[in-house]
């Protein structure tokens, strides 16, 4: 059973949309990568992060909706269910970040590294690199696959046990997804400035990464709440709930960058100090600002209304504003790792997220046309829309 047809040409027309992006993303990135390949790697890798952030934060929504079995994991779970399964296309979009490594990664070159960074080199070498990228592709892929086949499944049989499969099968899932987006934040970001490190490093990542999948949904609600089938059941409810996670997770974001930076602040240890000096005492600091007010002032106020968490209109505004300020942190995390630290700004910063991102949008919503968008053969959504009336 596929989705409701009259969404078909909808989604048709997007995705045509979308492909056009990526290819004139894609040819614009092939362009700048004759110009500067140093530019072309940097960008690459800032517009990977981000649509690969998106992707772990549906898969860890996708994992956190059957541990926990809320009602607004429902209403979202075909979404995730959609980012999560274009995880085995990523694998294949990180190849060119491998092949720019030398240019992006200073531990890749052996020569001028400072002795604190020498010690690391047990970890931080390229067949380590690439050994624990096929075990990070390999897990998040099978995870993404198992829950969303299963899901599948239980849409066409109404197998009720496979509910309980699934819940189980979350619980050490979700351990090992933790511990994996970790180590893979460290690989592929933290370990641009090797020289420097942060035990919180890796949950700020994941709850950045859960956090643009949060705002991705809503606005996806936004777009298909009005719409059948979505419409029969979608509540008030509904949307406050995935308004006060927006919510949560924007406090969260900020507790975690703050406690960050006071801890590393406090310790005053130069080597720990710099990653922050970089980016407060020189051009750099206009992001920090940008990002305190944009990223957490702003949506938290506003998201202390109660009115505007129960409407999905204001609330999709508040998160096309968090997605924008999704990339701001992200430029502001990347870029000061190259450059000799100075502000930089390529006009391959714009145009490898729009080519990234027109392919991922290309493949999440053929993944998003091809089932229901509502398991409502899964026990745990009748039971959840019968406590929403």
């Amino acid at each position: 059973m596929n989705t409701n047809e009259e969404l078909l040409p909808q989604f048709n027309l997007f995705r045509q949309r979308a492909m056009m992006v990526g290819v004139v993303g894609v040819a614009a990135l092939a362009a700048g990568a004759l110009m500067s390949e140093a530019d072309f790697f940097q960008s690459y890798l800032y517009g990977y992060l981000f649509w690969m952030g998106l992707t772990l934060g549906c898969l860890g929504i996708l994992i956190l909706h059957h541990l926990v079995s809320g009602s607004w994991g429902h209403v979202v779970q075909r979404y995730v269910e959609s980012g999560a399964r274009t995880l085995p296309y990523m694998a294949l979009l990180f190849i060119p970040i491998i092949i720019g490594m030398n240019q992006l990664y200073p531990w890749t070159n052996h020569e001028g590294l400072e002795h604190v960074v020498e010690k690391k080199l047990g970890y931080l070498n390229v067949p380590f690199f690439l050994v624990r990228q096929v075990i990070y592709f390999g897990f998040w892929s099978l995870v993404a696959y198992w829950l969303s086949k299963n899901s599948r499944l239980q849409d066409q049989s109404g197998d009720v046990h496979l509910t309980r499969k699934m819940k189980i099968f979350s619980g050490p899932s979700m351990v090992f997804f933790v511990i994996t987006v970790t180590l893979a934040s460290v690989d592929w970001m933290m370990s641009l400035e090797p020289e420097w490190y942060s035990t919180m490093y890796g949950v700020g990542r994941i709850v950045g990464a859960v956090l643009t999948a949060l705002a991705f949904c809503i606005v996806l609600v936004r777009w298909l709440g009005d719409k059948k089938p979505l419409a029969d059941i979608l509540t008030t409810r509904h949307i406050h709930h995935l308004g006060n996670l927006l919510m949560a997770f924007t406090v969260l974001w900020a507790y975690i960058a703050f406690s960050e930076f006071l801890i590393i602040w406090s310790g005053n240890l130069p080597e720990d100090n710099m990653w922050h000096i970089r980016r407060m005492n020189s051009e750099w600091s206009v992001f920090a600002v940008v990002l305190i007010v944009g990223h957490f002032a702003v949506p938290f106020a506003l998201l202390l209304s109660r009115g505007l968490k129960r409407h999905i209109e204001p609330l999709s505004r508040i998160a096309v504003g968090v997605l924008v300020m999704r990339l701001v942190d992200l430029y502001w995390l990347v870029y000061p790792a190259f450059n000799n630290h100075e502000l930089h700004f390529h006009w391959l910063s714009l145009a490898a997220p729009a080519a990234i991102g027109g392919i991922w949008l290309w493949l999440f919503i053929g993944q998003l046309k091809s089932q229901p968008l509502l398991p409502l053969n899964d026990p745990r959504f009748h039971n959840g829309m019968a406590e929403q009336h």
